[in-house]
Parts: C-alpha cells; structure tokens; sequence
C-alpha cells in the first residue's frame, strides 16, 4: 500500500510540472501592414496605387497583394493620379508626389485660394500625357491653381466666385480646363479656363428664367468627358427625364432626353443610368457620337439588381479604335456582372455575404484582361478578381485597420483531455466516490501519455503541438489564442490567431439595423470561455433608440443569436452572473430620468441573484445606481455633481483580469505598508478652462498673449459609496489624457504646451490598517485612512495609450505598456515609482535593499526595451490590449488603432519560469528515474530485513 502511494505521489507531480523554453517567450511577434478603406486608385503595369480614408498612400502588387511601399498624410486621400513616373495624390488643400517605384517624397504644397482653405477638397487633372511628368491643374474652391509636375511649384492661380462648387469634376482640352458641377443652387454648370494664360474663357450655366426644371438636378451628377466633354443628371421636374449638357468646339449647349431615369452614373465616355420603366434594363449612352447621346447601348442585368443596387457600380472606357468600349459594373447579391457594349460577363464572388457585399468596384481600364478588377467589400477587404475567369486571386483585410476593440480567447481543452464528464445534480456520496478513483486514473493516464510525448521529442513548437493537441486546441502553456477585433468602421468581428502570426480564423460582417442609422457606440465582451466550449463573444451595438445585442460563436464566427431592445441604451456591462448556458449576463441600462433608471438583461428572462451597484456617467456628473432582485427600477445610490465649467473627457477601471497577489509592500528594511487595492474604483479626469495665475500675468507683457489654458482634474470614486477616494489636478494640460488602475497606484498622461507630455502616478497605502482585517478587498474603505506618495515625470514622446502589464497569477512586476503612435514602449514600473528619492544623496540602504532608484525628472526611451523595434509601424495607434498567458512570465499584448497590428508575448520579468536551451532533458528523467527506482529497492531491502529480525 505504502508503495502504491509513493508511485500515485510521483506521477502526481510529474503532471503537475510545466514550464516553458526560453526562445517561446519574449520573441514571438507578427506585424499585419494594412492601408484602410480604398476610395481611389490609379493602375500601374505590375502595381496599383492606392489611396485611404485613414490618410494612407500605398503601391500594391497585383499579382501578390502584398504592399510594396507606403506612405501617410495627415488627411484621407481623395484622389490618386499616375503622372509619368509619380504618383500624385491630394488630401484637403494638400497636394504631394511619390516616386512610383520606391514610394519617396518628391515634392508636396499646401495649395491656397480662401481662408478656409485648409477645410477644402483638392479635384486634380493632369495637363498632358500620362507617360510623361505633366503639370497640374487643382480646383481649390473657386479657384484653379497651376501646378509644376516636377516640383509643386504653383505657376498661375486664376479666381471665379462663379465656379462649380459641388460634385466637380475636371477635363484637360488643351490648352484650356473644363470645370464641371452643380452650383449653389444644384443647376448644372460649366467653366472652362485657358491654362496658359491664366483666365477664364467661358463661363455657362443654366439661369432661373429658363424653363424651370430643365437642368435643376435633383441628385448628384453624373460627369464625364470624351472628345469634347459633356454630364447629366436626374431632373426635379413631373416626368423623370435625363438632363444632359456638352461643350463642344468652343460652344456648350444643353439639352433633355426623354428616359425615365431612376439613377445613373457617369464614365469617361458615357454615363449609365438605371431605366425606371424598366429596372433590369442598364441604359448606356454614349457622348462622343454625333449628333450626341443617340446611341444607346442597352443590357440585361440580374432580376435582383432592381432592389439591390440603386446604381451602377463602376466605370471604365477602353480605347478601340475608332470605337470605344463602353465597360460598366453592377452587383446583385453575390455576383458582379461587367458589360462591355451589351455583351455580360458574370463574375461569381464566392463568400461575398460574409464580407456584407459589395461596397465599391474599380474596372482595370484595359482591352487585354491582364490587370485584375478590384473590388472593396462592405468589411472594407480588397479583393482582387481576374478578368478572365473571374476567380479570386487576393484578398486583403483592410477592415483590421482602426481596429478600436480587442479580447484574446482560449482555445477549448484537446479531446483527449476532455474525458471529465458533468457532475450529476443528484449525486451521492456513494456514486461520488465511486467516480473520484476513476478520474484520478484518467488524469494520471492523460499525463503520462502527455509526459510520454513531451520527453520523446525536441522541445520544438511542433512537438508542442503534438503534446498537446491540434493547433485548433489549448496548449498548456495559453499560448494558443484567438485574437476577437471588432472595427466599427467596417462593422465587422474578426479572428486572429495569435499563434500563427495573426492569421484569419474567420470574419463576420456585423449588417445595420435599417430603420435606425449608425450606431452611437459598440462594445465587444466575452461573455463565454472555452471552459465550456464553444466560446461566444458579444457585440453590442447602441443606437439611437435601440440596441442590439449579436452573439457569435469565438471558434467560427457564426452567429449563435441575436436580440434587440427597443430602448436608449447609456451604459453597457457584463457580469459576472451566468445563465443557464454558462453565458455572462449583459446589463443594459436605460436612463429614464436624472435619478431613475431601468435595467435590462441580455439573455432576456435570465437576472442576477444578488444586487447590482452601476455607475453611469454624465457629462458634469457621476451617478451611482442600485439594482435589487424583482424590482422594476434602478434605486439612486449616490450622485456626485462636477463643477459646471469641467467636462468629462475620461474614465478608466481597473483590468477585468487583473490579479493582485499581495496586500502589502515589503520594504528595503522588512517593514510593510498596507496597500489599498479597491476593485470597485473608478478614475476620473476633466477638463476646465481656467485664466493664468497672477504671476503668469504678471509675466506676460502683452495681454493679447494671455490666453485660457486648461486645468486637468482627477478623481478616484468608490463606485459602492461614492466617497471620492483622490482629487489630484495638474494645470496647462491638454488632450489626449489616459488614465490607469492597476495594483494599489493611479497612472495619467496628458499633453502639455509644446508638444510635451507628463506622466503622474499616485501610490495608495493604508495610515493605521487593522491587520486582521487587511485583504485585497478594501472597497468599502474611504480616503481619510490614506496616505498618498504621488511623483511627476516627463515623458519624451507622446502617450497615445497606457495598459498594464497583466499576468496569470499577479507576481510578475507590474510594468506598463505605452504606445507612442508609431511603436509600443515597455516602461519600468521602477522608474515610474512614486516613492523614488529625490537624490541620490538621499537614498538609505533600505532604499538600496528595496530596489528603489533615484528620482529623474525626465524618463529615458530605453531601445532594449521598445518592443517593437526596428518594425515599420505606421503612425496612429491608439490602443493596447493585453491578456495573461497560463504562465507566470508571459502576456499578450497586441497594439492596435492605427493602420496597422502589432503583437508580442511580453515577459517584463524575463524567463524566470522559462527552461533555456541547455536544459538537459535526459539526465534530469534519468536521475529523477535512478532515485525513485532506488527508494523502490531499499523500500523492499528494509521490509525484508525487517520480515528476517522477527
């Protein structure tokens, strides 16, 4: 018996072993390079250039879909033009050129006509041929500025408070320009300017005394140029007609067609319109065939496209010699149809419904089919689709960049490990320990076949995996996680593994709620783990008047269910309370009055036990609220009203998986402080103009120079009671602000004058604690126990967000990850210590022995510690989200934001649980193996000799 116990005890602690190789920790990163949402291109012969709303330039390869070269603005682009050898692209008033091989900044110019200039759009059109670097005509409000190719120079400017102002469109007849677009009062009108000598030549537009509603459009025109140049729009009048207009040699002359139009767009030859009489007939007219828009070119398209589509998708023209080819795109459901002359070709685009459909098309304008037409989804992906067959030859999730939430899910157990059936509602003492031996030996089975696996292999990743399952399954070290990103710019959930260098585990496109508009604000919860697979994330979307609630299952992103409340969300939570299908329950809250307000429930017919305590926040106030089991209406707890002149411009809460491992500090002498770690607080920070002080007024000479500045104020709140815990406020500050709990500390950045940022940290401990009384849960404590060490740095880079570092079991130091815009910082919490010395000269041996540093007033930027080093990141980032790993050392961390996505496994401790690469397996089994073969033998050995002196 005592031998069957030695033998239970070994194997016992041999599965309870685990550790990790030092070259898993620390090291494994990826970096997704994305450019945002597509809104205009120009092709080259092996690439195409792109331009973003997220203000990114970009050269793509066609055949690959890789990024060749990116570049950012300050602004969303507009327009992308290919001149000779540059790329020319023009966001706002500003207008700049790329090499188009190596992306390099040629030249740019902030172009200039009005004051408000800067608000203004630039429309671009290139003054000679396409294969050379021609100069630029730009419409800039009611100017046109002439723009050298080579340099940006502007060469001439001419100014019409006459000219178009709203949906422009340019056409270069040399010598002159051809402005075309609605004027302020939506009738069609033309200007054209001679570009050589800098003046206007002929300004034509309809007047009011003309028949009343021959050219009054009523929608957005459709412009387009041929030979000479001509647009049309939908009329305002009783009978639906076309309105077109043209100039021609000098002359420009309007005229109406009698098609009942219910949409149109326009292309480079003709415009397309969708016939009203009949919707499945694509109307095509041509404008450089005399006597002009007499030649139709009619097509059948999809029965669907009739409720579908509300227009033609896109437009190219193909020159064919004497003839051109007509080329229009339309969508219905999941197929694109390209017509070219009335000939269709039908293009299938597989798993479009799970991209949302189709958002935008861009036809490659050649007559040989080898450049792909790109298409942009609804989630915002770019897909490339050959002309010839039309397969998918690429896809790129651009739907990822401006990613605003992030929540890393485990993997479920691996099927051999899941051999654990449900306890039974009604056991018995009597079955219970008939079924504890059989789990037992089930576990020490699973665990010597998993040791068995691990010591016949090499350590490597693949090994790993096969120790411990599918790559679709939990490892044992937590490595093996889902990335769940939500992005409300593409209104799509996405899943990425974080152990495959962020490949896509699946996507799902989130569709509007029709009769609501845009949703005001998202959150993304996951409201069931892996512990009882299949995980379900949560994305609650808050409109208006409603807000719906859409469950999708984390393993494949199908939706699992769906439930809407027809009322004004204002606050969004989730419990810990779980349903009867291990779901966490959602708390929406609906405000009903300044002290009331009406809780409801998602899963609907499922409520918490036990009382819940919410805070909701206001834009002067704070507001805490009660809810008690069967009761109707929220209870008021607490109200804490905010000057009048502070505007709320952030609030934090701790990390929902934070764990503090010690109540208390050890110092460098083997005294403790009490730390006070509330898990209900909440910070709080404003903003309020405020007047110089006397001395900076005495200062300033000029009184034109005292301006308002900004005093930040910060408060902590026990959310329970509503005690303010910490009021701290720092002047001249200024936005973005950030705010951290993490441990027993408060952490906050903000902007200075002069592009300089501060960091301050507060450190909380208990004055007199009751040591039989000091737990991590201290939320019912109040602030006039407290005794606060606070500190001030400079930061030398600005903070676009602050995590904490946060780890399975809470005892690994509590470093913090910033992200400075274009790269992700691991600070010390050693130099952001509120109890540094102030000099060195002052520092004791316990303040040695503790580890503590002298104080600097200016943190360094260590390189060793900037994890993403040497990784192009473009600028934008905005976010950090982070999750522990199973063990100790190791945490996710993934930036996020920006165009781009960067991940890496954080060990801010280094491997202090990690094996190193000169571990030796073999001795160590051998040895361990040698000692317990040799307890067994002298075990034997003693028995005997035992057995023989009796």
């Amino acid at each position: 018996m005592r031998a069957a116990s030695w033998v239970v005890l070994m194997c016992a602690a041999a599965c309870c072993a685990s550790a990790l190789f030092a070259d898993q920790a620390g090291l494994t990163d990826w970096h997704l390079t994305n450019v945002g949402e597509v809104v205009s291109l120009a092709y080259g012969s092996k690439v195409v250039y792109v331009g973003t709303t997220m203000g990114i330039v970009a050269a793509i390869d066609l055949t690959t879909g890789n990024t060749v070269w990116r570049q950012t603005l300050s602004k969303p682009v507009e327009s992308v033009l290919l001149n000779g050898k540059l790329v020319v692209v023009a966001a706002g008033n500003y207008v700049a050129s790329f090499t188009t091989t190596e992306g390099a900044l040629r030249w740019d110019a902030a172009l200039h006509c009005e004051q408000n200039d800067a608000d203004l759009s630039v429309a671009l059109v290139r003054l000679g041929n396409e294969d050379d670097t021609s100069d630029l005509a730009a419409k800039l409000g009611h100017c046109i500025i002439h723009v050298a190719g080579k340099n940006g120079e502007t060469l001439g400017q001419i100014s019409d408070p006459d000219m178009p102002v709203d949906h422009v469109s340019l056409r270069h007849m040399s010598p002159t320009v051809l402005v075309a677009g609605l004027d302020a009062e939506k009738h069609l009108s033309a200007s054209v300017y001679d570009m050589t000598a800098h003046r206007a030549v002929l300004i034509r537009r309809q007047s009011a005394d003309e028949s009343s509603d021959f050219c009054q459009c009523c929608g957005a025109p459709a412009l387009l140029f041929g030979k000479g140049a001509a647009f049309g729009c939908t009329t305002s009048g009783k009978t639906p007609s076309l309105c077109l207009g043209a100039y021609e040699s000098g002359s420009w002359r309007t005229w109406r067609e009698e098609v009942a139009v219910e949409s149109l767009v326009g292309g480079p030859m003709a415009v397309a319109v969708k016939r009203a009489d009949n919707c499945r007939r694509l109307a095509a007219l041509r404008a450089d065939v005399e006597p002009g828009w007499r030649h139709f070119i009619e097509a059948d398209v999809s029965a669907e496209w009739c409720g579908e589509v509300a227009a033609p998708m896109a437009w190219t023209f193909v020159e064919g010699g004497d003839d051109g080819t007509v080329r229009v795109a339309t969508v219905a459901k999941s197929v694109l149809e390209v017509h070219e002359n009335g000939e269709k070709r039908t293009f299938p685009l597989v798993h479009a419904q799970k991209s949302g459909g189709v958002k935008r098309v861009f036809l490659s304008a050649t007559a040989s089919r080898t450049l792909p037409h790109l298409v942009v989804m609804r989630d915002l992906s770019l897909w490339a689709i050959s002309p010839n067959n039309g397969s998918i030859l690429w896809q790129r999730q651009e739907g990822l960049a401006g990613a605003e939430q992030i929540e890393f899910v485990d993997f479920p157990i691996p099927v051999a490990d899941m051999a654990f059936p449900e306890p039974e509602d009604d056991i018995t003492w009597r079955n219970a320990l008939q079924e504890i031996p059989k789990q037992f030996i089930r576990r020490i089975i699973f665990e010597y076949q998993y040791l068995k696996q691990l010591l016949g292999g090499d350590g490597s990743a693949a090994q790993q995996a096969r120790a411990t399952g599918s790559a679709e399954s939990k490892d044992r070290f937590g490595f093996r996680q889902l990335a769940v990103a939500y992005c409300s710019a593409s209104r799509t959930a996405f899943a990425l593994r974080a152990h495959d260098h962020g490949s896509l585990a699946w996507s799902a496109h989130i569709p509007l709620i029709e009769d609501s508009g845009m949703p005001l604000w998202q959150r993304l919860f996951v409201v069931r783990t892996s512990a009882h697979p299949p995980a379900i994330v949560a994305f609650a979307e808050v409109y208006e008047k409603s807000t719906v609630v859409t469950y999708l299952n984390a393993m494949t992103g199908d939706v699992v269910d769906t439930e809407r409340f027809d009322h004004p969300i204002c606050h969004v939570s989730m419990l810990p309370d779980v349903g009867p299908d291990n779901r966490n329950l959602l708390l929406l809250v609906e405000r009903t009055g300044n002290e009331s307000a009406r809780a409801h429930f998602s899963p609907s017919g499922v409520e918490p036990a036990e009382a819940l305590h919410v805070f909701l926040v206001g834009d002067h106030d704070i507001t805490g609220m009660t809810w008690h089991p069967a009761a109707a209406e929220m209870a008021l707890a607490w109200n804490t009203h905010l000057p009048a002149t502070e505007r709320i411009v952030e609030t934090a809460t701790r990390h929902q998986r934070e764990v503090v491992k010690l109540p208390v500090k050890v110092l460098g002498d083997r005294n403790i402080l009490a730390k006070y770690v509330n898990w209900n607080l909440v910070a709080v920070a404003t903003l309020s103009e405020a007047q110089p002080s006397p001395k900076e007024h005495e200062r300033s000479a000029d009184t034109s120079s005292q301006m308002k500045h900004e005093t930040l104020n910060v408060y902590l709140i026990d959310t329970l009671t509503g005690a303010t815990i910490l009021h701290t406020y720092s002047r001249r500050a200024g936005l973005p602000v950030r705010l951290v709990i993490a441990d027993n500390a408060l952490y906050y950045t903000y902007a200075t004058p002069g592009s300089q940022w501060k960091l301050n940290v507060v450190e909380l401990y208990e004055k007199t604690p009751n040591w039989n009384e000091v737990t991590l849960d201290t939320s019912l404590r109040v602030g006039e126990g407290l005794q606060a060490y606070t500190q001030g740095f400079a930061f030398p880079a600005a903070v676009m967000s602050l995590s904490p570092v946060v780890t399975a079991h809470g005892i690994t130091s509590g470093d913090l990850l910033v992200a400075m815009d274009n790269s992700l910082y691991l600070l010390d919490h050693r130099l952001v210590g509120a109890r540094r010395p102030p000099t060195p000269e002052e520092m004791t041996a316990a303040d040695r022995e503790e580890g503590l540093l002298p104080y600097q007033p200016r943190l360094p930027i260590v390189n060793g510690r900037v994890l993403s080093y040497g990784v192009p990141l473009v600028p934008g980032l905005s976010a950090v989200s982070v999750a522990p790993a199973h063990v100790e050392s190791t945490c996710h961390a993934i930036a996020h934001g920006g165009a781009d996505l960067f991940y890496v496994r954080v060990a801010p401790a280094g491997g202090y649980d990690l094996l190193g690469d000169e571990f030796d397996r073999t001795t160590v089994v051998a040895t361990a193996s040698l000692i317990f073969a040799a307890t067994v033998l002298f075990w034997f050995l003693a028995k005997r000799r035992r057995a023989a002196g009796l």
